[in-house]
């Protein structure tokens, strides 16, 4: 018999493999004898198969033909009825039936038929594969050619695999069924699926050339490009699936170069413009709609601008330089004249090019109008110099942005060791004596670090993290604080600076956490400089002065331009992120933390694991986010860490699962809570366990714990908690059907989420304050935070801008802008009504702070 020639088929193609098998079913046995390699395309063949809509109801049977040398007759029959039963020993005995001729081997095939038909082929839509069919034995292939001439009434796939190339045992037999009407020959070959372009509609083809603008299926933004209606879009999207156009969730590559390089320049450009007002009004992320924005010619509205710069940023985030080049350089060329844009665009190219850095910062240099922005001038440009190797080519320059900096800011402005620290890049002896001359409170260069200072930390930080002997722990940690100056390192400060956080002591972790940073600062330490940094970042975001832990987290930033920055800093960042519903964002941040810096940081992994699971939440991942926490609160377990308020797990675990309904689950880690809080008697570890167990509570119950925990809370420092329980005590008064004393306690959570920049809680109490009929009345001086009561007692006293600059180590302009923070909250417009305020403020007095008197030796 002759061997008909193979017809060709795609590889990943199932179609025709599809047709087959519905053929199968419906009419009569069929075969298939595909021809090609494996790894040539077969596999793939049918992969794509088991994947379409028929292949998935199929019950596939694979046998192996590679038997060996030696194998016995039957071997792939054999395999075939392996796994079914034999009760009787019929199919065994069958197979061992001797066939010395013709006549008895057919009766052996006609019964090995009907165990069969009894057997594997009593299953619907059975299809059974056979790969590398040329080396089964030539029992087993003759066996497939008698049932398939004699299965006009069966219902069967038989899908034969065999390299052509390679004799085998079986070839000879897989002639002659392929020489059958019913089975089809097919040789593999690989897919084009840019030929299938020339098929589609006029109509399927504007559906894909919007597809492949957008690299996208979704139907709502594909109508929207392509001026459709949504179900003429979707139908075209899914025949262009069945054409097999797409790999994967998107077209394939080669058809959607295809298709844009078919598309004229002109209509193009006009597709991305559109693509990206598409993308940006349905809120996409920045880095899907830039890509938009760098296929037009320029940049020619101002949101176009701004969404460049946030593209920017998160491809710094996951550290592509080049793309956040690329981004800013954008936005440069569409406004010259913007200092921020320059800044940044010299601080993605640091690590790129160094001298176009350089080169980006003298330009930016002429457009310096605040001098805050000498400081970064300063720092940026001695970083390129230090990475182009081009110390001596810096000093000048450098040296006249410090000096213009000291004489515009005075010489006890923060600022200046800042810029300073940018000369200890690569002289530090230079940088300790531009501090000498110019900084009155810097350290001074002959102090030498107090023997016991580590011993004292040491002690603090063994008692707060185990959570015992709060009193002992916090006399440790204050002790290193009164110090003399430079007596203490910045990584021992930044440690007593921890524990008193942890005793709920916050004037001392603040004056701790400023020398920490001018610590850091005048050793040129950068990495120090970032991690002190982003430890004031997370008091002042507790205390409630977002702006001024934002503005640290800035610096910090800045501080490791053009280098990685530490786990702490991405922690910081990354909660940042997560305040700003950037969820996405902050965990590829988190994410991208090595292995090798979480195993050196043990005590910063918990706020890792706990800033992944707020951005799981943030995603409305809860489970995911559940996992994190528990997994924490394991580490806590396994490290001796028994302090409820050190990377509290437990309240976030408690607070996500009251959130879901799940109160008896909650009820058990507000129980690990309480405690944990047994042996730490502070108000914020009894204030959170008042508030978890008060979330896990109904009725009355809930708002009589929920009004205790707002009562600590208040004399607590942690204000982001205060406003949270002062919320949710209101929701439950609601519940309750007790409005007006509801209206009060949502009152104050807006009051003090307006005052601090926490947006999400101040939108979730001023909707429900409006849904019970109240509004928001004038503020109280009990909404200042830490710094800004600390500012304000200082002006009210009769102290001049620069008198409070100097007193707590911060710059006259820092004191202008807490000074206009209280204005604005307090609703003044005088020194002389501030006075008055604070005096008829009933709270002022509990809610104030100690007042710093004698900068960083306090």
């Amino acid at each position: 018999m002759s061997d008909p020639t193979p017809n060709p088929v795609f590889a990943g193609y199932s179609g025709a493999l599809s047709r087959c098998a519905v053929l199968a079913w419906t009419e009569s046995a069929q075969a298939a004898l595909v021809d090609g390699a494996p790894d040539g395309g077969v596999r793939a063949l049918l992969a794509s198969f088991e994947r379409s809509e028929t292949g998935r109801s199929a019950n596939i049977i694979r046998i192996s033909g590679d038997a060996l040398a030696e194998a016995p007759e039957f071997h792939a029959l054999t395999e075939l009825f392996a796994g079914h039963a034999d009760p009787g020993g019929a199919i065994a005995r069958t197979l061992e039936l001797p066939a010395e001729d013709g006549s008895a081997l057919h009766r052996k095939f006609r019964t090995l038929r009907s165990l069969l038909l009894s057997g594997p082929l009593r299953k619907k839509n059975v299809v059974i594969v056979v790969e590398d069919a040329q080396r089964c034995d030539e029992s087993s292939v003759r066996f497939f050619d008698f049932l398939l001439r004699c299965g006009r009434g069966e219902r069967f796939l038989l899908v034969l695999c065999r390299r052509p190339d390679e004799p085998g045992p079986g070839s000879w037999a897989l002639g002659q069924i392929g020489a059958q009407d019913r089975c089809h020959r097919w040789e593999v070959a690989a897919a084009r699926p840019v030929d299938a372009l020339a098929g589609l509609s006029a109509q399927a083809r504007t559906v894909a050339t919007a597809v492949a603008v957008l690299d996208e299926q979704n139907v709502t933004r594909v109508a929207a490009l392509c001026g459709l209606p949504a179900r003429p879009v979707r139908i075209a999207i899914d025949g262009i699936r069945r054409a097999n156009l797409f790999a994967g969730s998107v077209l394939d590559r080669s058809v959607r170069s295809r298709l844009l390089a078919e598309t004229p320049a002109e209509e193009l450009a006009h597709l991305h413009l559109r693509a990206a007002r598409v993308l940006n009004d349905d809120a996409r992320p920045a880095a899907e709609v830039a890509p938009h924005l760098g296929a037009l010619p320029r940049l020619d509205e101002r949101w176009m601008i701004d969404l460049a710069l946030e593209a920017a940023a998160a491809a710094e985030h996951r550290g592509d330089p080049a793309t956040a080049v690329a981004h800013l350089s954008r936005a440069a060329a569409a406004e010259p004249g913007r200092l921020d844009v320059r800044l940044a665009l010299a601080a993605a190219r640091l690590e790129l090019d160094p001298e176009a850095a350089m080169t980006e910062l003298r330009t930016a240099a002429g457009h310096v109008r605040d001098p805050r922005d000498h400081c970064a001038v300063a720092v940026l440009f001695a970083l390129a110099a230090t990475a182009a190797d081009a110390a001596g080519r810096r000093q000048a320059p450098l040296g006249g942005m410090v000096d213009r900096l000291a004489a515009r800011l005075g010489t006890d402005s923060p600022a200046v060791p800042v810029a300073a620290l940018a000369a200890a890049a690569t002289t530090r002896e230079a940088a300790r004596g531009l501090l000498r001359e110019r900084a009155a409170t810097a350290p001074r260069a002959a102090a030498a670090r107090h023997p016991g200072a580590r011993d004292l930390v040491d002690r603090a930080a063994a008692l707060a993290l185990a959570g015992r002997g709060s009193e002992v722990a916090a006399a440790c940690a204050r002790a290193v604080v009164r110090l003399p100056v430079a007596a203490a390192s910045s990584a021992d400060l930044l440690a007593a600076a921890r524990t008193l956080r942890l005793v709920d002591d916050a004037p001392n972790a603040l004056r701790a956490l400023d020398r920490a940073v001018a610590e850091a600062a005048v050793r040129g330490d950068r990495a120090g400089l970032g991690r002190a940094l982003a430890a004031r970042y997370g008091a002042l975001r507790e205390s409630g002065d977002r702006e001024g832990a934002l503005a640290d987290i800035r610096v910090a930033a800045l501080a490791n331009a053009g280098r990685r920055p530490g786990l702490e800093v991405r922690i910081a960042l990354a909660t940042a992120l997560c305040d700003d519903g950037e969820a996405a964002a902050a965990e590829a941040l988190l994410r991208a933390a090595r292995p090798d810096e979480l195993d050196a940081a043990p005590a910063e992994r918990h706020f890792w694991l706990l800033g992944l699971a707020r951005a799981r939440v943030l995603r409305s991942d809860v489970d995911g986010a559940l996992e994190l926490l528990l997994e924490s609160g394991r580490r806590q377990d396994d490290a001796g860490v028994g302090n409820p308020v050190f990377a509290p797990w437990w309240y976030a675990a408690t607070l996500l699962l009251a959130r879901q309904g799940r109160h008896q689950e909650a009820a058990a880690y507000a129980e690990r809570g309480q405690e944990l809080a047994g042996s730490w008697p502070t108000a914020t570890a009894r204030g959170l366990v008042l508030a978890a167990r008060g979330a896990v509570a109904s009725g009355t119950r809930a708002a009589e714990l929920l009004a205790e925990a707002v009562r600590v809370l208040a004399a607590s420092p942690c204000r982001i908690e205060y406003a949270r329980v002062e919320y949710l005590l209101g929701k439950a008064l609601t519940c309750a059907g007790d409005r007006k004393a509801a209206r009060q306690h949502l009152r104050q959570a807006a009051m003090l989420s307006a005052c601090s920049g926490w947006c999400s809680i101040g939108a979730l109490a001023r909707e429900l304050l409006e849904e019970s009929g109240g509004r928001l009345r004038k503020p109280r001086a009990d909404v200042l935070t830490e710094r800004e009561r600390e500012v304000a007692g200082l002006v009210a006293g009769g102290a001049s801008n620069r008198d409070v600059a100097g007193a707590l180590f911060v710059s006259p302009r820092t004191v202008e802008l807490h000074l206009t923070n209280v204005y604005r909250k307090l609703a003044v417009d005088s020194r002389a009504e501030l006075a008055a305020a604070l005096r008829a403020s009933a709270g002022a007095a509990d809610a104030g702070a100690p007042k710093r008197t004698h900068g960083l030796a306090g």
